[in-house]
């Protein structure tokens, strides 16, 4: 019992300075158990929207300070609550658009803004420059951009990006990869797949100011998509005097 005790204590020993030490070999562990799932490997691809996909004579709508266009003409079903838009058209497509007030990025450096400056150095100077930049850090991990001879510090927030990646890509209801990036001059963001064959979901914000929306679109094709997000424009807010 006593040579188990010491054994046993021996194997402690030798794990936790491993921890200390080659924390990488760990973390691999970790990454192989936790990011088994294809979505960790969906790979963040350039997707350019050619400006004017559509020759259209279709309408314009406005909700909060967003302006968008569709590239049809047909009556729709307006309905609005609080920061959520739902068009559904008698053609039987379909159009939501969500304002997303609050910043992430913001809300990290109010509630973190003692130990903001570890944070960047945690996972990049870039990181917390802007929403879209937090996202897109983010969503560019996989699992194979590390090996065990990646530094402790990087390795681990390379694991908790990738947290984060896989947790927006299962908010998003995609089933496949890529996830799709784009600028349009106007707006950038990033496109996802769910399974539903004709449904889109995207991240957008704003180049101007960062102000972030989610647009789902059901029922739209891949010319269609990208005419509408083409067309998506934040407008100056009038200031009263």
């Amino acid at each position: 019992m006593k040579k188990f005790l010491v054994i046993f204590i021996i194997l402690v020993a030798i794990g936790l300075i491993g921890v200390l030490v080659f924390p990488q070999i760990f973390i691999k562990l970790a990454y192989q158990l936790k990011f088994s799932k294809p979505s960790a490997y969906y790979q963040l691809v350039n997707r350019s929207m050619i400006a004017n996909p559509m020759k259209s004579n279709g309408m314009g709508y406005q909700f909060y300070t967003v302006s968008f266009n569709v590239p049809w003409r047909a009556e729709a079903d307006r309905t609005e609550k609080d920061r959520y838009l739902r068009l559904v058209f008698s053609n039987g497509k379909s159009v939501i658009l969500m304002t997303n007030p609050i910043s992430v990025v913001k809300e990290m450096k109010d509630t973190e803004s003692k130990n903001i400056e570890k944070i960047e150095k945690f996972f990049g100077e870039n990181t917390l420059t802007s929403d879209y930049d937090f996202y897109r850090t983010a969503l560019q991990q996989t699992p194979d951009t590390w090996s065990i001879l990646t530094p402790p510090r990087e390795a681990v927030a390379k694991f908790a990006t990738l947290s984060i990646k896989t947790s927006l890509i299962t908010a998003s209801g995609a089933t496949e990869g890529p996830v799709y990036e784009f600028n349009t001059g106007k707006v950038r963001g990033f496109l996802f797949q769910p399974s539903e064959k004709q449904k889109r979901i995207a991240e957008i914000f704003a180049i101007k100011n960062d102000a972030r929306y989610t647009l789902i679109l059901e029922g739209v094709d891949e010319e269609e998509t990208d005419y509408i997000i083409n067309s998506l424009e934040e407008l100056d807010v009038p200031t009263s005097d």
